[in-house]
């Protein structure tokens, strides 16, 4: 039997999305793990931070998930994470901008 392959971590790429997570989306919760098989990565809105309303959509309440195949690495998968969420909390803005006629760059503020 012959051992997986599993690279070492390259910690800046997580101190990037880390640090990316924080300012985009600030008041989220999130977690990585990675193993032989995989990368991973969840995040999500808290109950108590300042998007706890987009809670009532489904897909928020779920959280964003991202479970990449090795070589990959845990910064990568929340990169991911990230990338998902923030197209998703734009379409929600959008939606609402729309059915209340706010422009679309105001709704998001």
């Amino acid at each position: 039997m012959t051992e997986p392959v599993w690279q070492p971590e390259f910690k800046a790429k997580l101190v990037v999305a880390i640090v990316r997570i924080e300012k985009e989306l600030p008041g989220w919760w999130w977690s990585v793990g990675s193993c032989s098989v995989s990368a991973h990565a969840s995040i999500g809105p808290d109950i108590k931070g300042r998007d706890a309303h987009l809670l009532e959509h489904k897909q928020f309440d779920e959280g964003f998930h991202a479970d990449l195949g090795q070589p990959a690495e845990t910064g990568e998968a929340l990169e991911a994470c990230i990338d998902t969420a923030l197209a998703a909390k734009r379409a929600v803005n959008d939606a609402a901008a729309s059915t209340q006629g706010v422009p679309a760059e105001q709704a998001g503020e």
